[in-house]
């Protein structure tokens, strides 16, 4: 097993910081994700030593809630004595240029580490363990793939498939021939045929993702992904959270190697929308601490909206809470335009951009969303002083 401690002089580094709007809603992933309702550190019975810490990374629950839960309890078959922590890794920080707050979470990620012992962080993301091992170079770290490949007696299912799979690394396990490696040894242990989609681990070409490239060009994300899954015509597998779901967004049979491991999900599933992300976190940390499903509260604003309205939700970065929150302060203030179809217009500021919705009443406290879209600008009334960067 490799526990790499890969450090990097972060004061020879240059950093730019990035227009904050166009990591405004990975700078709110990383707080949702950090928040005390997402969040969550786990021990293990028994007052041993811990060898482990587990490190699912905050994209895996926000893809699948089941998947946090499901690794552990992969993790403490392998080692019993393995605390979990769930939480983001201060990624985003660091794509945005906020180095400060990146050295921050880091601080706070090595502290905890301290207090449980120093024991081996296991990673089920290769970006968390490449940005960890810059932050806190002292911090041993391995993968979760790794530390399930060595372990023996391992209960794991076995596949009898006639479709071929296609093993797509993410462009962050470049050079890791170890983490490959043991994701081969788990697959051969499954009886799941598959090809290399990539053999040369040196120029590993990256799913599109581009550390939140999205915020500046959504389309030439999507374009990027869709020239990575023509590829090969078979299913693809992977084992990064975000190539699955963005491979799976361009219409791309993709299965994750947690699927595979748990039994989870088949290779057709869908990415879950934007909104669906965030609750997926807090049923994550639900299934992780009371083993059952959380009862989210409902919204007192109930709203009706077609795939094609969800899709640019996700595009544009919109919440349903936001949409939620434009029309309660159009109906609630008046402030509102109508056109002649009776529809209404209205726009709010959340943070940063500015939310428009278009949308018309269907019954007490139910709307119908005709339209949504944001701008990156602030109406600034007057006499009223703009935001500083």
């Amino acid at each position: 097993m490799t526990t790499k401690k890969e450090g990097k002089d972060l004061s020879k580094e240059k950093f730019y910081r990035i227009s904050p709007a166009y990591h405004d809603y990975w700078m709110k992933d990383m707080e949702q994700a950090r928040s005390e309702d997402a969040s969550l550190l786990l021990r293990p019975e028994g007052n041993a030593p811990l060898k482990y810490l587990f490190f699912p990374g905050c994209q895996l629950g926000a893809s699948d809630p089941r998947y946090p839960q499901a690794a552990y309890e992969l993790m403490l078959q392998a080692e019993p004595a393995t605390a979990l922590l769930l939480t983001c890794c201060g990624s985003p920080a660091y794509w945005a240029g906020e180095i400060k707050m990146y050295w921050d979470i880091g601080a706070d990620l090595r502290n905890k580490w301290v207090e449980l012992g120093r024991p081996i962080l296991v990673t089920a993301c290769l970006s968390c363990k490449k940005l960890i091992n810059y932050v806190a170079p002292e911090i041993a770290t391995t993968t979760l793939y790794e530390v399930l490949a060595e372990t023996e007696g391992l209960s794991l299912p076995k596949y009898a498939r006639e479709d071929m799979l296609a093993l797509s690394d993410p462009c962050t396990a470049k050079d890791n021939q170890g983490v490959r490696d043991a994701v081969c040894k788990l697959l051969d242990k499954m009886s799941v045929p598959y090809v290399l989609l990539h053999k040369d681990m040196h120029t590993l070409p990256c799913c599109g993702f581009i550390g939140s490239k999205e915020g500046l060009n959504p389309d030439v994300v999507k374009k990027i992904a869709a020239k990575r899954v023509e590829a090969d015509p078979s299913p693809y597998l992977v084992y990064c959270a975000n190539c699955r779901d963005l491979f799976a967004s361009v219409g791309k049979d993709t299965v994750h190697i947690l699927d595979l491991l748990t039994g989870i999900n088949g290779k057709d599933r869908k990415t879950p929308h934007l909104s669906l992300r965030h609750e997926n976190r807090l049923k994550a940390k639900a299934l992780l601490t009371h083993g059952e499903a959380l009862i989210m509260k409902e919204a007192k604003i109930k709203l009706v909206f077609t795939e094609e309205i969800a899709n640019k939700m996700d595009k544009n970065y919109i919440f349903e809470d936001d949409i939620r929150k434009v029309i309660d302060y159009a109906e609630s203030t008046g402030s509102k335009f109508i056109d002649d179809e009776g529809i209404s217009i209205a726009h709010l500021i959340i943070g940063l951009p500015t939310i428009w919705v278009e949308y018309r009443k269907l019954g007490e406290d139910e709307y119908e969303v005709v339209n949504c879209y944001t701008h990156r600008i602030s109406l600034v009334e007057p006499g009223r002083e703009l935001p500083k960067l």
